[in-house]
């Protein structure tokens, strides 16, 4: 039955039906999750069940807000990464969806007096049509911006969500907000995994065409930068030794005091491994440093 949901979501997902791939898999999904057997599932019954549309990526990034444009590239990613997992929940790709209880449209399920209040606020929209995924992406990003500001920040993620799901005026949190935090938290962390390093190449391309952005990203910038954008920009890689927990990685790393090597998450066979490896630009210098560690290193070997 899997092999047969896996090869419909696939023709779904080839089609641009995002919604319908999903529904293939969806009760698969929760039973793995339930039954504690996710980790046997292939990587593209993740990759369909959590899909990265270009159309809706292209959307996103039209029309990021200024505020997020003018931050780091590792905060440009996590917003972009944040709006496919809010999608991900409210619509399930469904960019026709209208729910029949909350009448919230569209692909971020935006209530009508909501989306009238962001229009007219922040974009001077006089026409748009919550069914139309441009219009309501375009909205939905400049809301979800604006209630990021409001909270203080991406470190306060449970209460963006909360402002997100019960109004930013909302005193107490019902059962059902604290249900959405959770699941867009899961959301968040899966397509962090699965893309996280695609969308970060992403955001700092987008930074670097912005010479105000890129001196900002450069002051402020954060110990995650200097720990990701150098892996993620390298051409190739030293894979010195795959492990199984990231505190192998480290104790493996440590103890031969490799002060080079980068530790780097990847998905094998259904399972996650963390990879310790060293960066490099030029295929040249990658190769001179592989000889130069082969007999310590038996298995190494280069990636790109």
């Amino acid at each position: 039955m899997l092999k047969f949901n896996l090869q419909e979501a696939d023709k779904a997902s080839k089609n641009a039906e995002y919604s319908k791939a999903l529904r293939f898999l969806q009760e698969t999904y929760e039973a793995a999750v339930k039954g504690r057997w996710i980790r046997s599932l292939p990587e593209l019954f993740f990759k369909l069940y959590f899909s990265l549309p270009r159309k809706y990526l292209n959307y996103i990034i039209d029309d990021l807000p200024p505020s997020v444009k003018n931050d780091t590239p590792a905060h440009i990613a996590e917003f972009i990464l944040l709006t496919f997992a809010i999608i991900h929940n409210e619509s399930k790709f469904g960019p026709k969806r209208i729910n029949r209880r909350t009448h919230a449209k569209g692909l971020m399920q935006l209530m009508d007096s909501t989306a009238k209040w962001v229009a007219d606020k922040f974009l001077h929209m006089k026409k748009y049509d919550l069914l139309d995924p441009k219009d309501n992406i375009k909205i939905g990003v400049t809301y979800l911006a604006y209630l990021i500001k409001n909270a203080g920040g991406l470190q306060n993620m449970d209460e963006i969500l909360k402002d997100w799901n019960a109004g930013p005026n909302a005193e107490r949190m019902p059962s059902e907000t604290k249900k959405f935090i959770a699941e867009v938290g899961s959301n968040l962390e899966m397509y962090k995994k699965l893309y996280g390093e695609k969308i970060l190449r992403i955001a700092v391309d987008i930074s670097s065409k912005k010479p105000e952005i890129a001196t900002l990203a450069a002051s402020k910038a954060s110990k995650q930068q200097k720990q990701s954008a150098p892996e993620s920009m390298a051409k190739y890689s030293v894979c010195l030794a795959s492990f199984k927990g990231p505190e192998a990685a480290n104790k493996f790393k440590d103890r031969h005091n490799i002060k080079s090597a980068q530790i780097k998450k990847v998905f094998i066979k259904g399972d996650y491994w963390y990879r310790l490896t060293v960066p490099f630009h030029d295929i040249g210098k990658a190769k001179e440093y592989l000889s130069s560690i082969k007999k310590k290193y038996a298995g190494a070997w280069i990636s790109s």
